[in-house]
């Protein structure tokens, strides 16, 4: 769809104000359409008061060749404003002469007053609904390879983090016996190293993608992706996962035994999220991701064993609720098809999940 589209609904609604019909009537939507694609509008219904240009205007955002339509709605005012100002007459069948033009003049603005709020909202509505239609998006595999003797960190923690738009992607890399960050952007084959994120661990990108959190050297750390010096915004000893909301903080694991904490991307001193239940097994909360709306967030619940053993849980950081989704899984994140991914026995499992409810809705 592109603005002819558009145009044509205006001189649908401009046609049905000025006959009072629609120009494709039809019993139901398949005859509606059938109309639009077999039929003519009844031209004959049109007032023989109508000043010629009006007519051609109709006419010409009806025409169903859209290379013959008007291209901009700017086209159709100024015709409007052009008989407006008595640049047209009547067509010569009009049988009350200029009585019926001077009434038609006097009625034409608030007439076209009418018609242009009318389109106004339908147009409104049509670039509401074409912009609410999910985006469909190909399928991307694409291949990131390393400068010769670089290769991928390994080990149990995460070591790769995707944008959230999904146009660039970070990685830890080992260069030289050494690790630090590396930003790839998908649309080039070269990676670039992120100064100053030597020792990074764990890197995760802010709301926005301009920024990324990690920890090395005991610390919570950020850094721009536009250049500049690492900051460092507290002490995280054993760093096991964060995630940074759009509230401008970020939500982490400080160490391999503990629960999770939030803490400002200025800095400053955590606030404690949960605790552990020991009764329960529960050795630490790690991984978190907070949630689309920034309301709730997922993380892993460790018991001290094989991460297979592990739980997924969520908590409302509105209410406080906390409840555990899966028996059996790590490093949980959410998808926008509406299902919760996580890691299992050497896989990648799915769950759906109802975002509002923040419950799982169906088998794995």
């Amino acid at each position: 769809m592109d603005r002819r589209c558009d145009i044509w609904s205006f001189g649908a609604v401009l046609f049905e104000m000025l006959t009072g019909k629609q120009a494709f009537a039809g019993e139901d939507v398949s005859h509606t359409l059938a109309g639009v694609i077999m039929k003519e509008p009844d031209w004959n219904a049109l007032p023989t008061t109508t000043p010629a240009s009006i007519q051609r205007l109709v006419r010409r955002c009806l025409n169903k060749d859209p290379k013959q339509r008007w291209r901009d709605i700017g086209d159709a005012r100024i015709a409007i404003e052009e008989t407006l100002a008595g640049g047209t007459g009547v067509p010569p069948e009009a049988v009350h002469g200029q009585d019926a033009h001077a009434t038609w003049r006097r009625a034409l603005p608030w007439v076209l007053a009418a018609i242009l709020a009318l389109a106004l909202v339908v147009l409104t509505i049509a670039n509401a609904l074409r912009a609410l239609r999910p985006a469909t998006r190909p399928v991307t595999r694409f291949v990131v390879t390393l400068p010769p003797g670089d290769r991928l960190a390994v080990g149990p923690l995460a070591h790769i983090a995707l944008a959230p738009d999904g146009s660039r992607l970070v990685y830890v890399g080992n260069h030289g016996g050494s690790t630090q960050l590396y930003l790839r952007s998908i649309d080039r084959f070269e990676a670039t190293p992120i100064a100053g994120t030597e020792g990074a661990e764990s890197p995760f990108f802010s709301s926005d993608g301009r920024s990324m959190g990690f920890f090395a050297g005991g610390k919570l750390k950020k850094v721009s992706l536009s250049g500049g010096a690492p900051l460092s915004l507290c002490s995280a000893p054993v760093g096991r996962g964060g995630s940074w909301g759009p509230d401008d903080t970020i939500i982490f694991a400080p160490s391999a035994t503990s629960g999770l904490f939030r803490v400002s991307t200025a800095g400053g001193t955590p606030k404690p999220l949960t605790v552990p239940d020991r009764k329960k097994g529960e050795v630490s909360h790690r991984w978190p991701e907070i949630l689309p709306g920034g309301k709730a967030r997922l993380f892993t619940i460790w018991t001290g064993s094989s991460f297979d053993d592990a739980r997924i849980g969520v908590l409302s950081l509105k209410t406080g609720e906390q409840r555990v989704l899966v028996e059996g899984g790590t490093y949980p994140r959410y998808v926008s098809s509406g299902h919760v991914v996580y890691a299992r026995a050497g896989g990648l499992l799915a769950v759906p999940f109802d975002l509002r409810r923040l419950e799982v809705t169906g088998p794995q």
